[in-house]
């Protein structure tokens, strides 16, 4: 196996906190979908009219 050199460390550094740093925003934002589309669930199932539906999610929104 290839040794790498320093300038090479460095670059793969960088890739690696980039790569990191785009899994943890990612795995953020699809938490945040779930968690709204359990809400979504939970208030059709409690309240079937659409109007207050769209309430909370616009109270979600801000």
């Amino acid at each position: 196996m290839e040794q790498l050199k320093p300038e090479n460390m460095s670059l793969a550094r960088g890739i690696f906190s980039l790569t990191r740093l785009f899994v943890i925003k990612l795995n953020f934002f699809l938490e945040k979908f779930a968690l709204m589309a359990k809400l979504r669930f939970f208030c059709w199932l409690t309240f079937p009219s659409q109007s207050v539906l769209l309430n909370i999610t616009d109270l979600a929104n801000l």
